[in-house]
């Protein structure tokens, strides 16, 4: 428990673990963040996962997953610019 407190700079006691700030479930914590990207990348919609199971992805593969989805989310929008750039062009 000592090395746990110590590593995370926290002083919960001998006898219990508190929890560091990046854990608590608050605005601007890792929750937070995860549920912002998991919706704004569409992760459910690129590989038919619901939230809590990409909760339980290791975090490499969460940021991975997350870079791939910028990119596709990405791709989208230049199709979407270009159709409608098409669309004007044509009038």
């Amino acid at each position: 428990m000592e090395t746990y407190n110590e590593i995370y700079g926290l002083n919960a006691g001998r006898t219990s673990v508190e929890m560091p700030s990046e854990e608590l479930v608050s605005e601007h914590s890792l929750f937070e963040q995860r549920a912002d990207d998991f919706a704004k990348l569409k992760i459910s919609t690129h590989w038919g996962m619901s939230f809590f199971e990409y909760l339980e992805l290791p975090r490499d593969l969460i940021e991975r997953l997350n870079t791939l989805a910028r990119g596709y989310n990405n791709d989208e929008s230049v199709a979407a610019t270009n159709v409608l750039n098409e669309l004007k062009n044509n009038r």
